[in-house]
């Protein structure tokens, strides 16, 4: 299952542990407001690591510290491009001859203790672990626990004690038959909607190394909000925000009215952002409202265009992006009137949504310029 969370509560020298005692496999994935950052487990040890913020790559290693030259690493490089299948630039160098295992071990190790030492830095950051096969291609693995950068800083176990106290709280915040996990998923698998167990799925290690989490985009982000949020609320609208109105792009759990389908009526729906609402309140502070709904005219149109029923709780909770509200997720106890659970799951995902369209629309910039330097 998919495990969400902050550094804030779960240090990463922790999560480097658990993953390590328990022989994980899968990506690691942490977003930052200065950066974002990938680490592949294969059976607990790491394969791979590298943050935007640390740009030292295993080949110039290689050549600095002068184990290749920059014409083999060239050669290898080409026949890395050539393979028909995913080849890894160590394994190459290792049947070329140029490297023995010790060599790759000390680069791997060295990279990924630098890469560390970045995250470590890092505050108020999130984290997502995705579970996963990753097919053997000769990577060299590294143990975390053995490096010297971690000693003394947690005892075997302490993340497990965590991860109890923290799930037994939110079962209790939430109540009875909550399908909230203890790091901020929604129960009922992966929550990549595909029907299959996320440890079966395969993770490409190519693919780790040119994205770091970037959907492709806007829309299916609002599409994997939807589905997330449709497991943690009975029902909920999705609304982008423009300059002047909110208007409704999608939902889940609304019940259809007449002959008109609950997605062309949430559709239609468009809330003034200069007048009274929960929806304008969580957009204009940019941070999550939550409460009874207040008999406000919009407040009321909003209720009245989802069923006619004032909820007793409801909650609306903001993305930004650079700064600006660019969507606002709302939800409420309806149709059954359930007491609301912890939104944190929510508010770490809306945020996590948010880095990543930051990082999309960066990579398309870069891309342009790149493309004009090209034509020039």
């Amino acid at each position: 299952m998919t495990m969400r969370g902050r550094l804030d509560d779960v240090s990463l020298p922790d999560l480097l542990q658990l993953f390590s005692a328990n022989r994980r496999t899968g990506k690691l994935t942490l977003s930052h407001r200065d950066g974002f950052a990938s680490i592949l487990f294969r059976d607990g040890r790491v394969i791979y690591a590298a943050s935007n913020r640390t740009h030292e790559t295993f080949g110039s290693i290689l050549v600095n510290r002068g184990l290749v030259d920059e014409g083999t690493l060239l050669a290898a490089l080409e026949a890395q491009n050539v393979a028909p299948e995913e080849r890894r630039l160590g394994s190459i160098l290792e049947e070329m001859g140029v490297l023995t295992e010790d060599d790759l071990r000390s680069v791997m190790r060295y990279q990924v203790s630098e890469v560390l030492r970045e995250l470590l830095s890092w505050r108020e950051a999130f984290f997502k672990f995705q579970p996963g096969t990753i097919p053997d291609r000769g990577e060299v693995g590294v143990d975390c626990q053995d490096l010297v950068l971690y000693e003394g800083l947690t005892a075997e176990g302490v993340l497990v004690d965590v991860v109890r106290r923290e799930r037994d709280r939110r079962k209790k915040a939430a109540g009875p038959g909550s399908a909230i996990d203890p790091i901020g998923a929604a129960g009922g698998g992966d929550g990549d909607g595909d029907g299959r167990d996320a440890s079966q799925q395969p993770i490409s290690l190519t693919r780790a190394m040119t994205e770091v989490r970037s959907p492709s985009f806007t829309g299916e982000i609002a599409l994997q909000i939807l589905r997330f949020a449709g497991q943690v609320l009975g029902r909920g609208v999705l609304f982008g925000v423009g300059r002047e109105l909110a208007h409704g792009i999608g939902q889940f759990g609304i019940e259809a009215e007449g002959s008109t389908a609950p997605d062309e009526r949430v559709r239609g729906l468009k809330i003034p952002l200069d007048q009274p609402s929960v929806v304008a309140e969580a957009a204009a502070v940019q941070d999550t409202v939550r409460g009874p709904l207040e008999r406000t005219p919009w407040n009321e149109r909003l209720a009245e265009e989802l069923g006619g029923v004032m909820p007793n709780e409801a909650v609306a909770i903001p993305l930004t992006v650079n700064g600006t509200t660019a969507f606002v997720l709302y939800g409420d106890d309806l149709p059954d009137r359930r007491p609301l659970g912890s939104m944190e799951p929510l508010e770490v995902l809306l945020i996590e949504a948010g880095l990543a369209i930051e990082k999309d629309a960066l990579e398309q910039r870069v891309r342009q310029i790149e493309s004009r330097r090209a034509d020039a």
